[in-house]
């Protein structure tokens, strides 16, 4: 069985978030990853797969990056949520950070689009 390590979603507190402090939103943003934590588990129970799950605080691409890079990785798998323009400028993109930096191949999955 293969082992995969995943790392829950990488959150940032916007406009439709109730956090404003920084340590609130900390604590928000620990406990999401928490739930997609155990979302994740869940998910790879049901698939069968020997998977590694943790949380690391920190930049999403610098976590993710060094973990690899520490690993030897040979692929990685990265969801995109399709941020284009001023957003994906304002907010910047993991995804395309680890295609240029992770050391390995990387493989971006932005999911089905929804109809218009």
């Amino acid at each position: 069985m293969p082992w995969v390590p995943l790392f829950p979603c990488h959150f940032r507190c916007g406009v439709d978030s109730p956090a404003t402090r920084p340590t609130e939103i900390l604590v928000e943003n620990q406990k999401r990853a928490e739930l997609a934590a155990v979302n994740l588990r869940e998910l790879a129970a049901r698939l069968d797969l020997a998977a590694g799950i943790e949380t690391r605080p920190g930049d999403a691409r610098d976590v993710v990056a060094k973990y690899v890079k520490a690993d030897k990785t040979d692929l990685l798998v990265v969801g995109s949520r399709g941020l284009s323009g001023a957003a994906g400028m304002l907010m910047g993109s993991v995804s395309s950070y680890l295609v240029a930096n992770a050391g390995c191949s990387v493989v971006v999955y932005r999911g089905a689009k929804a109809d218009a």
